[in-house]
């Protein structure tokens, strides 16, 4: 399922130019909370650190196996 998102969501940004193609974040994540620190329509904004102790925001897309991904990319 995870995989899938992610292609939807390289996709979508190819498709309307607004979005970056690559999703790779290529260190350990540790969130420093159970719950996110913000959350808005469509997605969550966690606080989370590297190993090195670098704070920073995520933003996590919220999608569910429901969504229908071809309105997600026209959107």
């Amino acid at each position: 399922m995870r995989r899938r998102c992610l292609l939807g969501l390289r996709d979508a940004g190819e498709e309307m130019g607004l979005l970056p193609t690559g999703y790779h974040v290529p260190f350990p994540l540790n969130k420093q909370d159970a719950t996110p620190n913000a959350a808005g329509g469509s997605s969550d904004v966690w606080k989370a650190n590297r190993t090195d102790g670098t704070v920073f925001a995520l933003k996590v897309f919220r999608l569910t196996e429901q969504d229908d991904f071809s309105t997600i990319k026209k959107a």
